[in-house]
This record gives structure tokens, sequence and C-alpha cells, in this order.
């Protein structure tokens, strides 16, 4: 029936066209144009082919495995529905092509998406009737290596990732439980042997990052000195000019206040003498209107006028004297 089966789906598919699609899924010649179809449309028709129990769906399927494969991961758009399509449409090929290479590519391509699609993975949910569906523990004695490790590494992986999946639901085979065993304690050493990698190169990146660190600590530790030194010798210098700024205002000062000084004392001195000389003038003139008047002259009167006189000469010497000091 398989056999049927598969020689049906290589004969060649009629036009299609998705209700809802605007693109042609064959050019004038019948061949479909990958270019022309969506992935979430060819997973569309595809689905609903396969569902309807299609056998014209060799080509399509082609398409599909050419843009699972060009894509590696669902269109952002893809939506729950969708993603669950995709997974069902690998399913039935897989089973329904048991034998056959379409089986194992239908397995890679499951494989490689639940690693890289993290929708693929949550909406997986593996069984025991799925595994007894694919029965793929009998793919492990095919002569093919790759095929063979293909189908190991895919059963660790659901046993890794899916905890209800347990031996008994892979096989009751005991040599294939063995196989299976056995690539999971290789995987598991190689994870270690990875983990024990990762841990080295974390201790000697540590390493080096203290040493970096401890030469950044010196390096910072250098710089802040010579920052020190300059700022203590630009202090010095702001110090200095500001003591010679201080010393020459303060000696200007010191001579602003001088001639201040002087020149009141001047002034006062030349206001004292025109003060006394004014005095002087005038008591002489009383003098000698006095003197004029009186009708008779005596020697006291003379000799008073003759004081007076003297008095004058004296008090002009000494301001004289005092002005010359003052100088």
């Amino acid at each position: 029936a398989i056999k049927r089966i598969n020689s049906k789906m290589e004969l060649e598919i009629p036009e299609l066209v998705h209700s809802k699609s605007t693109f042609p899924l064959k050019t004038a010649s019948g061949s479909l144009r990958v270019n022309d179809i969506t992935f979430i449309e060819c997973i569309t028709v595809l689905s609903k082919k396969l569902e309807a129990h299609s056998t014209d769906c060799a080509e399509l399927q082609e398409v599909f495995f050419k843009l699972a494969n060009d894509s590696k991961k669902l269109p952002e758009s893809t939506n729950p529905e969708t993603v669950d399509s995709f997974i069902d449409i690998l399913i039935t090929v897989a089973a329904a092509n048991y034998g056959y290479p379409t089986a194992l590519k239908a397995v890679d391509v499951l494989f490689q998406y639940l690693k890289s699609d993290s929708r693929v993975f949550k909406r997986f949910r593996p069984n025991k009737e799925l595994m007894l569906k694919l029965n793929l523990d009998k793919y492990l004695f095919i002569e093919e290596e790759e095929e063979k490790k293909l189908v190991i590494d895919f059963l660790c992986f659901l046993r890794r990732y899916y905890d209800n999946i347990k031996y008994s639901d892979i096989t009751s085979d005991a040599e294939v439980l063995g196989r299976i065993r056995s690539a999971e304690f290789d995987c598991l050493r190689t994870d270690v042997n990875a983990l024990a990698t990762a841990q080295d190169s974390i201790v000697k990146a540590s390493e080096q990052n203290q040493q970096l660190a401890s030469n950044a600590f010196v390096e910072i530790f250098v710089y802040i000195e010579d920052i020190k030194k300059e700022y203590d010798e630009a202090m010095g210098k702001i110090r200095k000019d500001f003591e010679d700024f201080k010393a020459n205002v303060e000696q200007k000062i010191d001579k602003e206040v001088i001639a201040d000084r002087k020149a009141e004392i001047e002034k006062r001195v030349q206001s004292l003498c025109e003060e006394q000389l004014q005095s002087l003038k005038d008591s002489i003139g009383k003098l000698e209107s006095k003197a004029n008047t009186l009708e008779t002259s005596n020697e006291e009167t003379a000799r008073k006028c003759d004081n007076l006189s003297r008095t004058f000469e004296t008090v002009s010497s000494q301001t004289k004297d005092i002005q010359r000091m003052v100088e």
C-alpha cells in the first residue's frame, strides 16, 4: 500500500490555485514556481490536500521541502494553527513514506525546526502513539550511517527535552534501547566535555580579565598621581601669582594712602597759615587804625606795633619752615 501511494505521488499534479491566494502555483509549462508561492500558502495548501488524502501532492511536497530548507524558521506572521499544520505535514509524510528517503527528509526538517524555531518546539507534543506511527527504531538497522545518526540524534533530542517520552514509547527491542542509551551517553559525555572546555575558557578568560583589571587599576593609579601632581603644580603657581598680585595691590594702596595723607596735610597747613596770616593782618590793621586816630603817638604804641611786626615776620618764617617740612 505504501509503495502504491508513493507511486501515485510521483504523478503530475493538476493546476492548483489556493482559494485565498493570488499566486498561481504552476507556470504555463506545468511546473511549480517556488518564488511565486509563500511558505505559509504552501503549508496551507499541502495540509488540506493531505487531509483529503489527495494523491497528487508530489510536486507541491517538493516545493514545501525546498521552502522549509531555505527558510530554516517559519515566517514571523505564522499563526499557531499554521504551525500545527506544518508539524502535521512532516509527521504525515514521515509516516506515509516509511522506508523511503522522503520520510527521513521529513524527520530531518522537523528536527531542524525543533532546534531553531521555538514556536515549533512548543507546539510539538510527541507521545507513544506518534512514536509508533513514525516507527523510527527500524531505521537503526539500515546501512547508511548518516541516516542512522540522524534518527539516533532525533530520538535522543526527544528523550532529553520531552519528559513524557520513555524508552518503552520508542521501542521494546533491547538492541535498539542499547543503541539509544549509548548515544545518550555519548551526547552526555560530549556535553560534559563541552562544559569542561567552556569552564576552562571561562577560567582563562577570568584570569585574563583579572590581569587586565589589575593593569587597568595600576594605570588608573598612575594617571591619578599624574593628575594630582599637575594639580599641585597648578595650585602652587596660582598661589604664587595671588601673593604677587596681593603684594602689588598692597604696595599700590600704601602709595595711594600716603599721597592722600600728604595732600590732606598740605591742605590743612595751608588753611591754617592763611587763617593765622589773615588774623594777624586784621590785628595790624586795627592797630594801625587806632594809631592813626590817636592824636599823640607814644613810644608804647610804636613799640607794640614793632612787636606785632616782628611777630608777623616770625609767624611767616614758621609757616615757610612748616611748608618745607611738608615737602
